[in-house]
C-alpha cells in the first residue's frame, strides 16, 4: 500500500445517508462515534448514563438501596442518554461504552475515572458509616458479570458489614507490632540497666562518707543525693515495667478461680488514697470453670486496669467489675472492668497498648500501665480487647481460657 492510498479514519464519523426513519440512528451498524459531544459530570463518585430501560432501572434501584443502607460511596448523579437521538453515539460516551449500550457507569472516586461495565475488574471500596454513636465500615465488591460474549452485561454488587473483621486485623497487626517492639526493648533495657545500677552504687558511696563534710556542705549536697537516688529507684520501675511487658517472667501457674482473683484485687484496691472517692460495683458469676494461671499477675493487671479506669473518671464515677462465661465459648471466661470516665477517642484506640504511649497529663503515669496488662494477658493465652466511645466511658474486656475439666493443674 503506498502512501496516496493509506487511510485514516476520522474522529468522528458522518452517516452521508438519508434517515432510514425515527429509529434508524438506533439500529445502524454502527461502531463509534458518530459526533463529537462530551458527557456532563456531577459532584458524586459515580456517574450514571442512562435511560428508563430495565438494565437503568436495575442499576438505579441498587444504587438506591445501597444508599439507603448508609453507603455513601453509592451516591450518585444520573443523566438521560436519548437513544433515538443518537446520544449513545456522542464521543464522550462511546469513549465510557465503545459497544454504545446503556446503561453506563463511571467510577470518578479515585484519581482516575473507571469503567465499571467495560473493565471487567472487581471493584472493593471501604467505607465508614457512624451508627449509634460508632463507626461501622462496610465494603462494597462490584463484580461485573457477562452473560453471553464477551462484553459486560451486568454488575453485582455484594454489601458487607467488616467491622469485626477490621478489628480482629488491627489486633493481629497490633500484636506483632507490639512484639517487635518488645523484643527491641528488652535488648535496650537490659544496657539501661547497667549504668543505673552504676549511678545507684555510687550515690550510696557519696552517701556513706557525706558526715566526713561539715553541716553547711552536707546539708545541700544530701537534698542532691536525696534527688538522684529517687530519679535513679523511678528510672529502674520503668525498666522493670518495661521488661515484664517485653519477656513475662514465666511464673508458676496453677487453678485459679477468675472470681477470687477479683475478690484479692479488690482487697488491695479498697487500701488505695481514691477508692472512697469513687462507687464500686462488682457483678460475679457463680460456678465459672478455673483458668490455668498465676494469681498474682492477673491480681497486678486487674489492678492496673482498675487505677486507669479512676484516671479516667472525676470523683464520684462508676467503676464496674463483672465475670461471666463467654456467649460465643464454653471455654473461655471473661473479667469486664468498666468505668463513666471520658472514654477513649477512636483516634488514639490503636496505641493505648503501646509502651510509653498515655494520654494522661504530664507526670502521672509512665505509658507502662496497659502495657503490662497486655504482656500478662498474651503469657496467659487470652485477649484483652477495648469498646469505648469518646464521652461515653470504656470497658476492658480480658477473655482467659479455662481449664479443660479433669486437667492436672
Amino acid at each position: 500500500m503506498n502512501d496516496a492510498s493509506e487511510y485514516t479514519p476520522p474522529k468522528v464519523w458522518v452517516w452521508n445517508k438519508p434517515s432510514g426513519g425515527r429509529f434508524a440512528n438506533i439500529n445502524r451498524p454502527v461502531a463509534g462515534a458518530t459526533q463529537d459531544k462530551e458527557l456532563p459530570v456531577g459532584r458524586h463518585p459515580l456517574q450514571l448514563y442512562s435511560l428508563g430501560t430495565p438494565n437503568g432501572v436495575k442499576v438505579t434501584v441498587m444504587l438506591e438501596e445501597l444508599l439507603a443502607l448508609g453507603h455513601t460511596g453509592a451516591e450518585y448523579d444520573a443523566w438521560l442518554i436519548r437513544i433515538n437521538e443518537g446520544d449513545q453515539f456522542g464521543s464522550g460516551f462511546v469513549a465510557v461504552n465503545p459497544n454504545s449500550k446503556i446503561p453506563a457507569l463511571l467510577d470518578r472516586s479515585g484519581p482516575k475515572p473507571i469503567r465499571v461495565f467495560e473493565t471487567g475488574a472487581i471493584e472493593q471500596v471501604e467505607l465508614e458509616v457512624p451508627q449509634g454513636g460508632e463507626m461501622r465500615y462496610f465494603r462494597t465488591t462490584k463484580i461485573p458479570m457477562r452473560l453471553d460474549g464477551e462484553g459486560i452485561t451486568h454488575v453485582i454488587t455484594i454489601g458487607e458489614d467488616v467491622t469485626e473483621w477490621r478489628a480482629i486485623q488491627l489486633q493481629i497487626m497490633q500484636s506483632e507490632k507490639l512484639a517487635a517492639i518488645g523484643q527491641l526493648a528488652a535488648g535496650i533495657m537490659h544496657e539501661i540497666n547497667n549504668p543505673l545500677a552504676t549511678i545507684g552504687a555510687c550515690v550510696a558511696a557519696m552517701d556513706g562518707r557525706i558526715g566526713e563534710l561539715g553541716a553547711q556542705q552536707a546539708i545541700p549536697l544530701q537534698e542532691y543525693l536525696e534527688i538522684i537516688e529517687k530519679e535513679v529507684h523511678r528510672c529502674t520501675s520503668i525498666v522493670d515495667g518495661l521488661l515484664d511487658f517485653s519477656r513475662p517472667k514465666g511464673k508458676r501457674k496453677a487453678a485459679v478461680s477468675i472470681n477470687t482473683v477479683v475478690e484479692d484485687a479488690l482487697f488491695l484496691f479498697k487500701h488505695h488514697e481514691r477508692y472512697k472517692q469513687y462507687v464500686v460495683e462488682t457483678s460475679l458469676t457463680e460456678g465459672l470453670a478455673a483458668v490455668y494461671g498465676n494469681a498474682e499477675q492477673l491480681i497486678q493487671m486487674l489492678m492496673a486496669l482498675m487505677l486507669n479506669a479512676l484516671d479516667a473518671m472525676e470523683p464520684g464515677g462508676r467503676l464496674t467489675l463483672r465475670t461471666a462465661a463467654t456467649r460465643w465459648r464454653s471455654d473461655e471466661v471473661v473479667v469486664e472492668v468498666e468505668d463513666t470516665g471520658q472514654g477513649i477517642p477512636s483516634s488514639v484506640r490503636p496505641r493505648i497498648f503501646e509502651p510509653f504511649f498515655t494520654t494522661k497529663p504530664t507526670g502521672r503515669g509512665t505509658g507502662l500501665g496497659l502495657s503490662i496488662c497486655y504482656g500478662i494477658v498474651e503469657e496467659h493465652r487470652g485477649r484483652i480487647e477495648v469498646d469505648s466511645q469518646s464521652g461515653g466511658g470504656s470497658v476492658f474486656r480480658v477473655v482467659l481460657p479455662t481449664m479443660a475439666p479433669g486437667a492436672d493443674a
